[in-house]
């Protein structure tokens, strides 16, 4: 009788440490769901953002590029001089430095500043199309990161909730065994009083 009260307590505290720790798992699932819903959320502001920049980038650089045509189409054809202004105009031009006369600087629109603003114009159109790359390069390292992440949660979401599966089973395997012991029991006490 005493080994059966004994058994009794043991098979109820192996039973409380068994939900302990199916409530222990279920927390830490839930904590894991939880992480996850927060890193998605931040990969999804994350790409929000680099696909906003790279919008802005590419409006920029196209903005730019039009100035720069708009720029060339304007300025790109410096005003002739008429016939008799002509020979005026080469003896500036010898005078100013030796140029000839299609070096000549015509206006401050003229060819070098065009040369200069041009230069500078694919200078800018190259380090934009470089940041371009680079911000697609980030995008698609974000994206591969975070499929990384996902999947790598996912499994242990999944390992998680396999290890509350078994630890309910084990759980009511138990309290089927106990309840078969009782009914055994209230039996045999039963054949033992008549």
């Amino acid at each position: 009788m005493a080994q059966r009260g004994t058994q009794q307590l043991k098979q109820e505290s192996s039973m409380e440490t068994w939900r302990e720790e199916v409530q222990q798992l279920r927390e830490a699932l839930a904590e894991k769901e939880e992480q996850l819903s927060r890193a998605v959320k931040r990969r999804q502001m994350r790409t929000v953002a680099h696909v906003e920049a790279l919008t802005l980038l590419n409006s920029t650089q196209a903005v730019s590029e039009g100035e720069r045509a708009e720029m060339c189409f304007s300025g790109g054809n410096p005003p002739q001089p008429a016939a008799g202004e002509r020979g005026d105009t080469q003896e500036r031009a010898d005078g100013a430095g030796g140029r000839p006369e299609s070096e000549a600087p015509c206006d401050p629109g003229g060819i070098w500043m065009l040369a200069d603003a041009h230069q500078q114009w694919e200078r800018t159109a190259q380090t934009w199309v470089q940041m371009n790359e680079e911000l697609e390069h980030k995008i698609k390292e974000s994206q591969r990161f975070r499929q990384h992440e996902e999947a790598k949660n996912k499994e242990e979401l999944q390992r998680l909730s396999e290890a509350v599966l078994q630890l309910e089973l084990q759980v009511s395997k138990k309290q089927e065994k106990k309840s078969f012991c009782g009914w055994i029991r209230k039996k045999m006490r039963f054949w033992k009083k008549k």
